[in-house]
């Protein structure tokens, strides 16, 4: 009898936990359809689909993992979309020009379009429970997402994104440190 039972249990687990990687795997498709967008749009191929594919990966594990992590996915590919739109808008207008000086624009979007998204996942983190939880996996799905953008203007794109969602999370280190 207790046999039968364990066996029932480990039946139902099983059961469980594939539904859930089912519903995970299900709710991840927009990701892979934001990277086939970006790569039509701007007719590379190669790199946003790669993030892309990362992405999807990356919100199947969080979604499928639970918790405050699967909480985060949305806001975190959300946040993303900003310096995912910096990266395609550098990408089709290279240089912007006043007067007689031109600038470029890819660091300007990438990195401010970053920024934004670091403290906006900052404070999404500052709100919950668990901050640091809410934070790596909103960071993580935010930095994918706008990596899918931020590749088409080549890795510096990608590295001041990182730079800026990494300066995002100043607010939070020191709230966490006033805590102490």
């Amino acid at each position: 009898m207790a046999i039968e039972s364990t066996l029932f249990r480990e039946k139902a687990r099983r059961a469980y936990e594939l539904a859930r990687l089912r519903q995970a795997l299900a709710l991840s498709i927009p990701t892979l359809l934001v990277g086939a967008m970006v790569a039509a749009m701007i007719r590379e191929v190669s790199m946003p689909l790669i993030f892309g594919v990362l992405l999807y990966l990356a919100s199947v594990v969080l979604l499928w993992w639970g918790r405050s992590p699967a909480r985060s996915v949305l806001p975190g590919i959300a946040y993303g979309l900003l310096p995912l739109t910096g990266g395609i808008i550098a990408k089709l207008h290279h240089h912007v020009c006043m007067g007689f000086s031109c600038y470029s624009t890819c660091m300007l979007y990438c990195v401010s379009g970053g920024l934004i998204a670091g403290l906006l996942v900052a404070r999404l983190a500052l709100k919950s429970q668990t901050p640091l939880a809410i934070f790596l996996s909103a960071a993580a799905t935010a930095l994918l997402t706008g990596a899918i953008g931020g590749s088409c203007v080549g890795g510096h794109g990608i590295i001041g994104m990182a730079l800026g969602i990494g300066l995002g999370a100043i607010p939070l280190a020191f709230r966490t440190s006033l805590k102490r």
